[in-house]
């Protein structure tokens, strides 16, 4: 049962009773049912008479307001109830408005805003015989991306029983704008050299290649373009630069 019914059969039954009491107090004084001596016996009996219907035609109209006013409350109480219905339909109407607001906001920022793409990643062997991590990447969206920073993180498998090794850096770029492609480099420390160079001698482990760049929007919204490479100390090229392969399960 709802609050509607509950209310109604609230209303209804104080109804029932009040006509029960007041068919108590009234059928007794009726003018029809009141037994009043004759007139002709006794000259007050007539005024109390008169007295007596006046009294009951009070009660019967203070009863009528009574049923009245109940009445009244009623149709109130509907009306308010109407009115909430009402008032919630509107705020379910507003906020699926605000929703398709946003949502119609959401899309046009994503087909203007800058998207920041990581291409071709090597570790290349330099001719002084260090290591570099050599990358590119490009803003193919539509607005400049703010607020540039790249980081990388390699490693490098276990030979001969050595523990795994892993090297990472980051630093801030300048801005890009729309449709320019910028490269970037991280030197390698001598102990990545060296491990680099007995992984290549072993042609069997494996290099990974992790590179992030987090970068702001033109509506202050930061982002981040990732890319995971893999290579092998067995593919290299002919200056001694390993070759990495873009993971497409990242």
């Amino acid at each position: 049962m709802n609050v509607g019914e509950g209310a109604s059969g609230a209303i209804l039954f104080g109804a029932g009773v009040l006509g029960g009491v007041m068919l108590v107090a009234m059928l007794p004084g009726m003018p029809w049912i009141a037994s009043v001596p004759d007139p002709a016996n006794n000259l007050d009996l007539g005024a109390q008479r008169s007295m007596a219907a006046a009294a009951w035609w009070m009660v019967v109209i203070t009863a009528a307001s009574a049923v009245v006013g109940a009445g009244g409350l009623y149709l109130i109480y509907r009306t308010l109830r109407e009115a909430k219905r009402s008032a919630d339909a509107a705020d379910k109407a507003v906020a699926a408005s605000l929703a398709a607001v946003e949502g119609a906001r959401d899309i046009g920022q994503a087909q203007v805003r800058a998207y920041i793409i990581i291409s071709r990643a090597i570790v290349a062997h330099m001719s002084s015989g260090e290591y570099e991590i050599q990358f590119s990447f490009v803003n193919a969206g539509q607005t400049p991306a703010t607020g540039i920073w790249v980081e990388y993180k390699l490693f490098l498998g276990s030979v001969d029983g050595e523990s795994p090794l892993e090297s990472e850096d980051g630093e801030s770029r300048s801005d890009l704008a729309p449709n320019d492609a910028r490269a970037a480099d991280f030197d390698l420390a001598p102990s990545v050299r060296d491990k680099l160079n007995v992984v290549k001698q072993a042609k069997s482990d494996e290099v990974f290649l992790e590179i992030e760049i987090f970068y702001d929007d033109v509506f202050g919204v930061t982002h981040a373009a990732k890319a995971s490479y893999y290579g092998f100390g067995s593919d290299v090229d002919e200056d001694g630069s390993v070759r990495l392969y873009r993971d497409l399960g990242e």
